[in-house]
Parts: structure tokens; sequence; C-alpha cells
């Protein structure tokens, strides 16, 4: 057969069922994030970038968990981690197999309440994959959440209370996980505190208020330029802080 003439006659079987049949766009979504990010952090260079797209692929974990109301982490802090020997490469497979999962639901039409356990068989191994990458990178998987929300909050300030107007960025979103041993003590000691250039300080302070404190950040990257940490203390502020 000319290779011209295959799809004309193997679309004589495509689904016709294809779409919905109680697959949600947000499970979609979910779904194509989990295979980006995990293909992502297979090309990751350092553990600063590893550890972000950790964080990235537990957003969609989380986006899986309130689309099936599964409690996937409740269910996983009360179960057991798997094989400590996994890899990302373990993380993509899983992400491939929750795909194949939902397509049974997507294309074929199999009833929806049985692609469940399996979505949540299939979560429970990338979050497992993640609590153990992380731990060899020296942080918990509470540490990756919390940087994980840092991040969001840096990109997505108005969403946290915050004004929408703060100087923020990509680049300030990298120093916050290449400079995490310092900067997340302090964080999470501060009432208030943000990422910013070193010409962005005042306007910083000024939101913050006169009283707040800087440090900068060790980046040890001569590629990317210096970040401030600029935050308030509750009072009176510790003496380590001055």
């Amino acid at each position: 057969m000319n290779l011209t003439d295959y799809p004309a006659e193997a679309m004589k079987t495509a689904a016709s069922i294809t779409g919905g049949n109680g697959v949600s766009a947000d499970l979609i979504h979910a779904l194509q994030g989990l295979c980006a990010e995990s293909a992502k952090l297979l090309d990751a260079k350092t553990g600063a970038e590893m550890l972000e797209e950790l964080g990235d692929l537990l957003w969609y974990c989380a986006l899986i968990d309130k689309d099936t109301r599964g409690e996937l982490f409740t269910r996983y802090l009360a179960g057991e981690r798997d094989d400590d020997s996994v890899t990302p490469y373990d993380i993509v497979v899983a992400a491939l197999r929750l795909q194949g999962v939902v397509k049974a639901t997507y294309a074929d039409g199999r009833p929806e309440p049985m692609m469940r356990p399996g979505i949540w068989h299939e979560a429970h191994k990338i979050l497992s994959a993640i609590d153990a990458i992380a731990e060899r990178l020296g942080l918990s998987l509470g540490d990756v959440v919390e940087l994980n929300l840092y991040k969001l909050t840096l990109r997505h300030p108005a969403r946290f209370g915050l004004p929408a107007d703060l100087p923020r960025s990509r680049a300030a979103e990298r120093a916050l996980f290449q400079a995490r041993e310092s900067a997340l003590p302090v964080i999470r000691e501060a009432t208030a505190w943000w990422l910013c250039r070193e010409n962005e300080v005042d306007a910083v302070r000024d939101w913050l208020g006169s009283d707040a404190w800087t440090a900068r950040l060790p980046l040890n990257d001569e590629r990317q330029p210096d970040y401030w940490l600029v935050y308030t203390l509750p009072y009176p502020a510790p003496e380590a802080a001055a």
C-alpha cells in the first residue's frame, strides 16, 4: 500500500465518541502539564532546575486532586513511598500511563468511575517519585511545596492578596530556587517579603515599609544579575536579622 493512502484507510476505525465522556478540561490540562513538566525535568541541568520542575509537577497533581476529589495528597501521606531508586524517567512513564488511563474514557467511552482508581494509582507514583528525588536533592516534599507556592506568589501576586504591580520576572523565580538555602529560612519567618533587582529595592520597601530588611541573595551565577530579598519580621526583630 502507498503510505499516503494509509491515513484514510486507518481512520475508518477512528472512535466516533471521542471527547467528554466525563473527562473535564481540567483533567486534560493536568495530563498535558504532567507530560510537559516531566519532559522538562529530564532536561534539567541543575538541582535548582530540578526542584522547580518537581514543584510544577506537584501543581498538576493538585489540579488532578481538585478535579477528581481524590484527596491524593492525604492518601499519599497516609500510605507508603514507592521504591526510592526512582528517577525522572519513572515520572515520565507514570505520566504516560496516566494518559492511557484517561484515554480509555475520553476516546473509547469506558465508564468514567472506572478511570479514577487508575488515575490515583499513577498520581501516587508521581508523588512518590517527586518525594524521593527531592530527598536526594536535600529537601523534603514539604520544602518543594513551599518553594512552588513562593514561585506562584512571585508570578501571580494579586492571587495571593498582594499588589499586582510589584516588580516581578522569570529571573526572580530562578533566583528563589538558586538561593533557596538562604532565602527559605528568612521567608518562613517574614511577615511580608519580595524578591527584586537592586534598582527595585526602594520601590519594594515603599510597599513593605521603611523598616524592611534587605539581603542580597548568593546566586553564584555570573549569567544572572544579583537579586535582593526584601522582608519584614515580627517585632521585636531577631538580633540575627540585624
